[in-house]
């Protein structure tokens, strides 16, 4: 611990904010009729979104304008990266 301490400033240098990671993300929008589902972690489905995904991407999750978190579209499979 104690050299992680006496470290932290070269290391703190090198993050990058959060909120720059997330816009390198496509934004979606997830309907309305699934906003509950969504925040409750049930299964995904690519009705539940008013944009067209592409296999192998990230996307940032929106209704109107707050951000709800982020899905991967892989192997034809929609899973959560996380829920905000």
């Amino acid at each position: 611990n104690s050299y992680f301490l006496e470290n932290i400033e070269n290391y703190s240098y090198n993050l990058i904010p959060i909120g720059e990671i997330l816009y390198m993300f496509e934004k979606i929008y997830i309907k309305e009729d699934y906003l509950t589902n969504f925040k409750n972690g049930k299964k995904l489905s690519l009705n539940m979104f008013s944009n067209c995904l592409v296999e192998g991407k990230i996307y940032r999750v929106f209704f109107d304008k707050n951000f709800l978190g982020l899905i991967k579209y892989n192997n034809n499979i929609l899973t959560y990266e996380f829920v905000y």
